[in-house]
């Protein structure tokens, strides 16, 4: 899915447009708030453009499980249930639950590689058959994403928070 991203050149994020700070409309009708911020961490952090799609409760999931988005980061709580579906991407930074979450393929790998320490939900689909077939040069590279991934998130709340300060 990675490499998808990066091929395309542009990252599409769901965040929702309704609920300041976390995303909102402004005067000119730009979504703008904490959750474009840190998607737009994540691009930059990855090399690539950012196309942000607005969602709602009502179809947040089904875009993500869709493919309409690549990811979602839209202030939504972790629940037994909806891991079912998708993947949960730490650090949280919604006080309610977690509020990245990537599909649910994307969650397999988290799966693979947090036994070797590390969790990536970004690079999923590609690296899932990455992993198996090439075996450990396969498994440093999935390292490597998600020390990336993570730095990235981990960059977007310290920028964020430095700049609420």
């Amino acid at each position: 899915m990675l490499d998808d991203i990066k091929k395309r050149g542009k990252l599409i994020v769901g965040v929702k447009a309704d609920y300041k700070p976390f995303g909102f409309r402004d005067p000119s009708g730009a979504i703008v708030g904490l959750e474009v911020d840190l998607a737009a961490a994540v691009a930059k952090k990855i090399g690539v453009t950012l196309e942000v799609v607005p969602v709602v409760s009502a179809n947040r999931m089904e875009f993500l499980t869709q493919g309409k988005i690549d990811l979602m980061i839209a202030t939504m709580s972790d629940t037994a249930e909806r891991r079912k579906v998708v993947g949960i991407v730490d650090p949280v930074y919604y006080a309610s639950g977690v509020a990245i979450m990537a599909n649910k393929v994307a969650n397999k790998v988290a799966t693979d590689v947090k036994s070797a320490g590390q969790e990536v939900k970004e690079a999923a689909k590609e690296t899932v058959v990455d992993v198996k077939s090439a075996g450990t040069e396969a498994k440093e590279a999935v390292k490597e994403k998600a020390v990336e991934v993570k730095s990235a998130v981990n960059d977007a709340a310290t920028d964020v928070k430095n700049a609420g300060q």
